[in-house]
This record gives C-alpha cells, structure tokens and sequence, in this order.
C-alpha cells in the first residue's frame, strides 16, 4: 500500500512540475509566459539604473513597461546591497623598535533584481551585478530576458 501511495504521490509531483517552465534552474510559472506588462520598482535610489533595465526592456519588445504596480503582470525589484571590510595592522621595525600603524577600508555595492508576478507568486528569478548604475539595471534586465526567452523555448 505505502508503494502505490508513493507512486501516486511522486507521479502527482511530476505533473505539478510540468505546468512550470524552467530555464537554468528558475521556475517560470505559466502566467509569467503569459504576461505582457513589466513595471520596474526601483529602491537603488539611482535612475539610471532603472533607465538601463528600461531601456533593455523596451529593445527587446516582448513586454510593455508600464507605471503602475497594480496593473503588472511582473514587476522587477531593484535595490543595492552595500558590503564594507576593514583591516588595521601594526608593525614593528627591528632595528630602531619603532611601530607602523595601517589601516584600510574596501566597499562594493551590487544591485540585485528580483522578479515577482500578479497574483500572490513568489520570488520566481532573481540576479545580482557589482556593476554600477545604468549598466546594472541593463545588465539586470538582460539576464531576465535571457532566462525568460529560454523558458519559452523549453515550454515549446
């Protein structure tokens, strides 16, 4: 009974899985490959990388950028994630018993996207660049249609 019960079981998760598209890995869901309006929420607090991922969008033609977060079939989070790492050292020259102090600061800051669509699904593709400002939001943007176009293909 248990092997008939996990049979049925694992042949229902396989027919579930198939009404998804998936492209390296990322789940499409069906109403993503559908969707025809793209609104970009921009949280970077740099236009310009909402003018790259807009520009990329409309280049490629498939979906119609659009203003409003209600109207979307997708909508795609931007924002930065900032990193900062410190080190001092102290040294100590042998011959006169001085010291050297040092100290150093590194910072990067990636713009990550996220993309989410109409009607309660979660986070269904998501990309991060450490490049900065318009060439973030295009090349955010180009990684998007790059997975979607792949995800059309495979549900062919």
């Amino acid at each position: 009974m248990r092997g008939v019960l996990a049979t049925v079981l694992a042949g229902c998760m396989l027919a579930g899985a198939g009404a998804f598209a998936q492209a390296n890995g990322r789940v499409f869901p069906p109403v993503v490959l559908a969707a025809k309006t793209v609104v970009i929420l921009n949280d970077t607090h740099t236009m310009t990388v909402e003018d790259g991922a807009t520009a990329a969008l409309k280049q490629w033609g498939r979906l119609q950028v659009i203003d409003h977060v209600d109207a979307a079939d997708i909508v795609l989070h931007f924002s930065k994630a900032s990193t900062h790492d410190t080190s001092n050292s102290q040294t100590r020259d042998p011959k006169d018993n001085s010291q050297s102090y040092g100290f150093s600061v590194s910072s990067s800051t990636d713009v990550k996207m996220t993309a989410t669509a109409k009607g309660g699904f979660a986070e269904f593709y998501s990309t991060s660049t450490g490049d900065g400002k318009q060439k973030a939001g295009r090349e955010c943007a180009q990684s998007f249609i790059e997975a979607f176009q792949d995800a059309q293909r495979l549900k062919r």
